[in-house]
């Protein structure tokens, strides 16, 4: 395994993309900026004891319950609640079934929190499962994704690492944004790059597997 790719002679000098191909990198990395902003949006997950404490502190604005069908239901279900700040967050809660003896289900005690909170709290009661809004911009990620990945295999030979190495890297949103804004020259410049070394795919699987997980969850930190 090697960081070292091809020797740089035997690479043809990247070429700067033509202004419509520009343009369409563009696109696609804007689209993607968006799509990853809004994922860093999307509630997270808590204990069901966390919206607990959040509604006897009185900085819950308003909770969305999902509650059983009938008497008989049972299984899990999820409560969501955006925060005075702002915040979302959602739990699981799990209602046993109608023959086991237990005390105060998960929602129960959601709607007891609810009428102690000290401040108002807009309540939503449903039996249908509360899914995530990820809006338009779900299958337009996913397109650019897709299209993304068309460029990286027909394109010219990337400058900083090979075609292996982008695409072991590209799981990460952010990484697919570089690279349509980095191979096979950058967008902001009309001159090929110098020859180099490039990173390889052995090496980049090994960090796609070690180093780049904890380097997402650390930008992924400030949303909540």
């Amino acid at each position: 395994m090697s960081v070292a790719s091809a020797p740089s002679a035997a690479l043809a000098p990247p070429r700067p993309s033509s202004p419509a191909l520009l343009a369409l990198r563009c696109v696609l990395a804007v689209l993607l900026a968006l799509s990853w902003a809004n994922t860093l949006r999307q509630p997270v997950e808590r204990p069901l004891e966390h919206l607990l404490a959040d509604l006897e502190a009185g900085s819950v604005a308003s909770v969305t319950l999902q509650r059983p069908a009938g008497p008989d239901a049972s299984g899990g279900f999820v409560v969501a609640w955006t925060t005075t700040g702002g915040h979302r967050a959602y739990a699981t809660y799990v209602v046993p079934d109608a023959s086991v003896e237990s005390g105060p289900t998960g929602d129960e005690q959601v709607l007891a929190a609810v009428d102690r909170s000290p401040r108002p709290v807009a309540l939503t009661v449903q039996d249908m499962p509360i899914l995530p809004d990820s809006g338009p911009l779900g299958w337009l990620a996913g397109l650019a994704c897709f299209a993304a990945l068309c460029l990286l295999i027909a394109g010219p030979q990337p400058h900083l690492a090979t075609k292996w190495a982008w695409f072991w890297l590209a799981g990460a949103t952010p990484l697919w944004i570089a690279f349509l804004l980095l191979e096979p020259v950058p967008a902001w410049s009309r001159a090929a790059p110098a020859p180099r070394r490039r990173l390889t795919g052995g090496w980049a699987f090994v960090l796609s597997l070690t180093l780049l997980p904890v380097l997402l969850a650390l930008v992924g930190l400030p949303h909540r």
